[in-house]
């Protein structure tokens, strides 16, 4: 499976951007921006049902220290990745 997936990565590759330029020059990027959306608001619905799942089960005492420890971590990450974008674009 790994070897298929290596020899078949510059096809999706090149296939992708393409799909990607099509729907941006197509959309003026409302299509990319909305699936982009809807993936980004599906994974925050599924961490706040994980986390009152976990502290319903559990404790808030024990919930709590792991969920702010989750995002200052998607935070240290995030940001400098956001101006590492920025400076790419740029």
């Amino acid at each position: 499976m790994i070897f298929w997936m290596h020899r078949q990565a510059a096809a999706w590759c090149t296939a992708l951007a393409a799909n990607v330029r099509t729907a941006v020059s197509a959309t003026r990027g409302w299509g990319l921006f909305g699936v982009a959306f809807l993936a980004v608001g599906r994974e925050g619905i599924e961490l706040a049902l994980l986390l009152v799942a976990t502290t319903l089960s559990g404790s808030v005492t024990a919930t709590a220290p792991g969920a702010a420890l989750g995002i200052a971590a998607a935070a240290l990450t995030g940001v400098p990745i956001r101006l590492i974008t920025l400076k790419i674009q740029t």
